[in-house]
């Protein structure tokens, strides 16, 4: 870019003698040590370190390539830090981490926080679903990765580092410790774009690798900036940033030179999925090796982007058989495929002992989402290579192999969690026949837009849906990015701000904050605007992070005027009264409703115990998924991937009262943001993520902390009893507990009592022999209904089988047809009577009405040759009947009461086709 030229003309480049130069085949410009024609990059250049590798003598694992880069780094002044979870609790704009940068936006980028080191070292594990349909494919693309990275933060008033030191330090560390020659090594011209931020960088090329990127950003988007980039304005930023990228997989590789980044980085758990699975080649064959390096080294120059599976195959085949290979085009495409997915399920499970054991829950949303995608991508691979092992295996595999990163007390966990969606799995599956059968019996083909409604609704994998669909002889194409358009969907979408009024008046001292059980308080009237009372300072809280506001008074004039509402905008806060009568200048007494507060502060501080003791029962992935207060009772919704057992409410139960009656101290203070994450990490965010550099945080001493801006208890002791009323899945990954605290849980209990005492007294036992008394009662019922049910089965089988006596005969084929009571279920029922008493020749048509709904089944004995469903297919047309099947049995519902016009039609219909034959 023209505007950035003058950006990369470093002194380090002059002193080393390095030019500048311009790529002939893709334009883009470049620096060299040596002359030279193209930038270096692929797919300018092929790789040169397949067998060949480039950094020094020494192969180096993962371990020893990612010490040597942050001691490198450590000894030039660069505090070392510990990873951030892969799942971005801290942010709210994206689901996953795929930089190190992520690690300090918004906060630190934006200047609202300090970074926890300047400069600093880091090598973060990060998660990228963009590109899963091409790992495993080309060789080098993979979901899961480690960004090793040094930042520095130039303030204004605090200078660091910027250009010039960056690029001497990589260059430093490649030249130096690695020992790469300088000659080899190119430095690309790039403008880089990403999160609302831009500016120059340099990525760094070595035997047409990419294996890092140097970043200097220093441009905000802002719609009256100078500097236009890719359509958008932006201006200079007041905090620049050294954000670099070092691929720690990419480095490895590159010390290996083995023919692809898998081979390098995953051979220990490669080879147990090869033992395992039944591949059509010999993996360890020095041809097939010979074909697999020949082969990464062409799809490394090729944009696999935009081509179908096929088309990419046909064009690299073609390319290694000028490089001298023997190319049978089938035997090919069985080794491509099948060893595409031997590596990609090495790297998914990888991605999932990452994602699982940072506490990412399998389910329908967020983060749980792409869980589940991976998850099922895997298993439909696992299933395809007939693999004999379980995904958990491998997953676990994984956890043990990098078990020093990674929260082993998660093994367990990750273990149950992987083994239920494997179950679950299987079900959709099977379920899913059905659904597809149904879906094909309205629609001649699928579109993509079919294949993502079936994979969001139902959970079908494409590759199950073209296999199904194969049958029925329709013909599917799935796009070969199909999980990244997934992905894509599902990333969290940037919320509407509502407009927040904004009354412009001094901020309102919170006094809440000063003392929890302050109830009144002399205030001075500020302002009153649209009905909103403002005042100096209040002890009334506003509604906010689940809880209700307070109710109560302000005395006025002589007169008591009663809160009905209190909001916060922005600084202040408005409250509103039940009349006129307050004046702007007006001394005010305030009054709170100090039980309706002190049952917020109970069930408030409650909700944290029981978070607390959720995660001791449950497991460290259980994360709070939203809370709502009230004065009777208060409700949490966790994350979790199966429903809690009334056991383990128990337990809970008990770990939250022990620690109630611990008398365990509660404190709330404003800290600096840095300081809290370092302290306590990013549990803090279980209800949100605040605003601004000083957060507000609550710790139950030695049990649980949350970033929390409600009124709470001193100490657990005032909290009072805990009960969980019950608990329900109110979606997929998410269970809510709906619970009482203090006098709410003694009038709970004493309502169960009542109830209990009016039970034993109708069915009139003492009140400990109620369960006896009702088993009694109930017993006697069954045996009331079962008498019943004798006489109605017995007039539902005379309604048979005067339907087989009444059967119509055509051609040997006896018709049976006619209508009974009842829904799908009676008329499965009356299908069964009828194979059980006429065994053979025969064709069922039987129609039916319950809840204003038709209900028709269609049925033949396996020696008649009638397509049940194609019949079904032909009424669903004419009438709206939504339904399929298979050829010798099929169902169908309609919205009308036409159904005896539906069932003679289709009698007519299998009538003409029996005596067609």
């Amino acid at each position: 870019m023209a505007e950035f030229e003058r950006e990369y003309e470093l002194e380090f480049f002059g002193e080393r003698g390095f030019r500048r130069y311009v790529c002939k085949k893709c334009g883009s410009a470049f620096w060299s040590a040596a002359e030279r024609a193209t930038c270096g990059d692929t797919p300018c250049n092929e790789y040169s370190f397949i067998g060949n590798p480039i950094i020094g003598k020494k192969k180096r694992s993962i371990e020893d390539m990612r010490e040597t880069f942050l001691n490198f780094f450590e000894k030039r002044g660069h505090e070392r830090i510990n990873r951030y979870p892969v799942i971005a609790r801290w942010r709210t704009d994206v689901l996953l981490v795929n930089a190190s940068i992520y690690d300090f936006q918004p906060h630190v980028t934006s200047g609202i926080a300090e970074p926890p080191a300047n400069p600093l070292v880091i090598s973060q594990p990060c998660i990228r679903m963009n590109d899963l349909d091409s790992v495993g494919l080309t060789g080098k693309h993979i979901s899961c990765f480690e960004m090793m990275a040094h930042h520095a933060f130039n303030y204004p008033e605090a200078e660091v580092y910027w250009k010039e030191e960056t690029v001497r330090y990589c260059h430093e560390l490649l030249t130096r410790d690695l020992g790469i020659a300088e000659e080899d090594i190119t430095y690309k011209e790039h403008t880089w774009v990403g999160g609302g931020n831009a500016g120059p960088s340099l990525e760094v090329i070595v035997g047409g690798l990419e294996l890092a990127t140097l970043v200097f950003m220093n441009l905000v988007k802002d719609d009256n900036g100078n500097v236009v980039i890719e359509g958008e304005r932006y201006s200079p930023m007041d905090i620049r940033v050294v954000d670099t990228g070092y691929g720690l997989e990419r480095f490895v590789w590159a010390s290996l030179g083995t023919p692809t980044i898998y081979d390098a980085i995953f051979d220990y758990i490669i080879s147990e999925i090869i033992e395992n699975a039944r591949l059509p080649f010999n993996f360890y064959d020095e041809k097939i090796r010979g074909l697999i390096s020949d082969y990464a080294k062409v799809a490394g120059l090729m944009d696999v982007r935009g081509h179908s599976f096929h088309d990419l195959i046909d064009d690299i085949a073609r390319r290694l058989e000028k490089m001298g290979h023997k190319v049978d085009k089938y035997e090919f495409l069985s080794i491509i495929t099948s060893l595409q997915k031997v590596y990609a399920i090495a790297d998914h499970t990888k991605s999932l002992a990452l994602l699982l054991s940072d506490g990412a829950v399998p389910s329908n949303i967020k983060a749980g989402y792409l869980a589940r995608l991976i998850i099922r991508r895997t298993l439909r691979m696992m299933e395809d290579l007939k693999i004999d092992i379980k995904i958990a295996d491998l997953v676990l595999h994984h956890m043990d192999r990098f078990s020093y990163m990674l929260d082993m007390e998660m093994r367990n966990v990750v273990k149950d969690m992987l083994e239920i969606e494997e179950d679950r799995y299987a079900r959709v599956v099977e379920k899913g026949k059905g659904v597809i059968s149904s879906l094909l019996g309205r629609k001649k083909s699928l579109s993509t837009e079919d294949l993502i409604v079936l994979y969001d609704s139902h959970g079908l994998h494409p590759s199950v849906v073209k296999k199904i669909a194969e049958g029925f002889g329709v013909s599917v194409d799935i796009p070969r990015d199909f999980h990244a358009i997934i992905a894509e969907r599902h990333k969290p979408k940037v919320k509407e701000v509502r407009a927040t009024k904004k009354y412009d008046y001094p901020p309102t001292k919170l006094l809440y904050y000063d003392d929890q059980k302050l109830t009144k308080c002399r205030a001075k009237v500020v302002g009153v605007q649209d009905g909103w009372i403002f005042l100096d300072q209040t002890v009334f809280y506003p509604e906010g992070g689940g809880q209700p506001c307070d109710h109560g008074y302000l005395m006025a004039n002589n007169k008591k005027f009663k809160v009905l509402d209190v909001q916060k905008f922005g600084d202040v806060v408005g409250h509103k009264v039940d009349s006129n009568g307050i004046r702007v200048g007006d001394e005010v007494e305030c009054q709170i409703d100090w039980e309706r507060r002190a049952a917020h502060m109970r069930h408030h501080s409650a909700t944290h115990v029981i978070m607390g003791a959720c995660r001791r029962v449950l497991g460290n992935h259980v994360w709070q998924a939203g809370s709502q207060l009230s004065d009777r009772e208060a409700r949490l919704d966790i994350s979790h991937y199966k429903p809690i057992s009334s056991d383990e409410i128990k337990k809970i139960e008990y770990i939250a009262n022990n620690a109630v009656l611990s008398c365990l101290p509660i404190n709330a203070e404003f800290v600096d943001r840095k300081i809290a994450e370092q302290k306590y990490g990013f549990r803090l965010y279980q209800g949100g993520v605040p605003e601004g550099k000083k957060i507000r945080v609550v710790e139950v001493q030695g049990f649980d902390v949350e970033a929390c801006g409600g009124t709470h208890c001193t100490n657990t002791g005032e909290i009072g009893m805990i009960k969980i009323v019950r608990c329900e899945r109110i979606q997929d990954g998410v269970e809510r507990l709906i619970f009482t605290a203090g006098i709410a849980s003694l009038n709970y209990v004493q309502e169960i009592n009542d109830t209990l005492e009016e039970i034993a007294s109708i069915v009139r036992v003492p009140r400990k022999d109620v369960i006896k008394g009702v088993e009694k009662i109930v017993n006697e019922w069954k045996k009331l209904k079962k008498f019943a049910e004798k006489g109605q089965i017995k007039d539902f089988g005379n309604t048979v089988n005067e339907m087989i006596s009444k059967a119509k005969s055509v051609n040997d084929t006896r018709i049976i047809s006619g209508f009974i009571e009842g829904g799908i279920k009676e008329l499965t029922n009356a299908a069964k009577i009828i194979r059980e008493s006429v065994k053979k020749g025969y064709v069922v048509v039987i129609g039916a009405i319950a809840d204003a709904r038709g209900y028709i089944l269609l049925a033949r004995s396996k020696d008649v040759d009638v397509n049940c469903n194609a019949v079904m297919a032909e009424v669903a047309k004419k009438y709206g009947v939504k339904g399929g099947g298979k050829a010798d049995f099929a169902q169908g519902m309609v919205e009308t009461d036409r159904i005896k016009e539906i069932v003679w039609e289709c009698v007519n219909i299998i009538e003409k086709a029996i005596k067609m034959r």
